[in-house]
């Protein structure tokens, strides 16, 4: 009797060892798995704010390219208005100096 109690009792130890080097495995693969999808999140992560950070760049270029071109038209714009100012002043004084004599 003692010795089938015996028996028994190591059968059942056995088998929870058993259950519990399952589960013990099956936290393991979980841990593995959210490992795994940590390291994929922050890769996707990390290719987000990259892409995020380019686009931004490009769009800042694009703006200092239309700035550069609007300064550089209203220059040109304000060169000519100049020219056509002094020659404008010019032809008033040679009026000036025809009424004058």
């Amino acid at each position: 009797a003692l010795q089938q109690e015996l028996a028994q009792t190591t059968s059942e130890l056995e088998a929870e060892q058993r259950d519990y080097e399952r589960q013990i495995q099956e936290e393991r693969n979980m841990a593995s798995k959210l490992r795994a999808e940590l390291e994929q999140m922050r890769i996707e992560h990390r290719n987000s704010c990259k892409a995020a950070l380019e686009r931004s760049e490009k769009q800042l270029a694009m703006l200092e390219g239309d700035v550069s071109s609007i300064k550089r038209e209203g220059d040109l714009e304000l060169s000519g208005l100049r020219g056509r100012s002094e020659k404008l002043r010019d032809r008033i004084q040679g009026l000036e100096h025809a009424l004058e004599d």
